[in-house]
């Protein structure tokens, strides 16, 4: 059980409004999770081992902004956005993998063509 987190994490396990807890029964072990976004900081605490494990759940994919397979984050979003779904002390999947899929630059903006790829790379690499 996880307290004291963002509604949305609070309103994901209940039917009728917020309890003001996250109770879960499945950490996501063995769950692959891919976050095409800005990038994903996979260095960051929060995708740490549950279990006080070294090393890092979270490992760059691909980068279809720069065309290699350091897919950093730039702005932050990508971060945010997996630590939402995997982070240790308030992900939905405290315990699954995370692929950093960059199809964002900078500023935010992508081509169809960086999206489709990325959505693509999963089911030709995984």
């Amino acid at each position: 059980q996880t307290t004291n987190l963002p509604w949305g994490l609070d309103r994901i396990d209940s039917r009728n409004g917020r309890s003001g807890a996250y109770n879960y029964l499945y950490t996501g072990e063995g769950v692959n999770i891919y976050v095409l976004d800005s990038g994903v900081r996979v260095t960051h605490e929060q995708f740490g081992y549950l279990n006080g494990s070294d090393g890092s759940r979270a490992q760059s994919g691909y980068d279809f902004i720069d065309k290699d397979f350091s897919a950093d984050d730039c702005t932050g979003h990508g971060t945010h956005v997996a630590g939402m779904a995997a982070g240790r002390d308030v992900g939905v999947a405290k315990d699954s993998r995370v692929y950093s899929v960059r199809v964002l630059d900078c500023y935010g903006s992508g081509s169809t063509q960086a999206v489709v790829a990325g959505i693509d790379l999963p089911q030709t690499n995984h």
